[in-house]
């Protein structure tokens, strides 16, 4: 139907590696499945290059949006079609297996456009918070629920580096 459209809620997301992704949709006269493709990224470089190529785009603009990564140059990992699941009220989908850690970009082909997310899979959790004069970033395990200690910290495009303490905190 020419009313049909769906697309992902975020642009980018974060997942462990210990279950499947579950990916926020929102989906109006679809009552299919959506073909889901998803794509590996050599490396966490090649992850920054797709970022910051869409960042080139004003935050304004609407063709950000529907900005589209070229995915001949990278590794299809798995196509498959995905029912499209709703619980109070919010609609998702959700992959049937753990994705290994590292960079993708998922691809949801809809009736009338192709939406992509970049999606991030590891087992660390950070939480941060930002001031005027201040910033606290803490890194705990998502399968111990531990604070990671001595992890590497690097603000990348600059020169600042830090490291977590024993409580994960940086």
């Amino acid at each position: 139907s020419i009313n049909s459209i769906a697309f992902a809620s975020r642009s980018f997301i974060e997942t462990n590696s210990t279950e499947g992704p579950v990916v926020q949709i929102y989906a109006r006269n679809i009552t299919d499945k959506i073909n889901t493709g998803v794509y590996k990224f050599n490396n966490w470089e090649q992850y920054f290059e797709s970022v910051k190529q869409r960042d080139q785009l004003p935050w304004w603009s609407y063709s950000k949006e529907g900005y589209t990564e070229d995915v001949s140059k990278l590794n299809k990992v798995l196509s498959l079609d995905l029912d499209i699941q709703t619980e109070d009220n919010t609609q998702f989908l959700r992959f049937p297996d753990k994705l290994d850690k590292g960079f993708y970009l998922v691809e949801l082909v809809g009736p009338r456009r192709t939406h992509q997310i970049w999606m991030q899979v590891n087992d660390l959790a950070t939480y941060y918070t930002i001031t005027k004069t201040d910033t606290i970033l803490w890194v705990n395990s998502t399968k111990s629920g531990n604070p990671i200690s001595n992890a590497q910290i690097n603000i990348i495009d600059t020169s600042y580096n830090y490291k977590t303490d024993g409580q994960g905190i940086a």
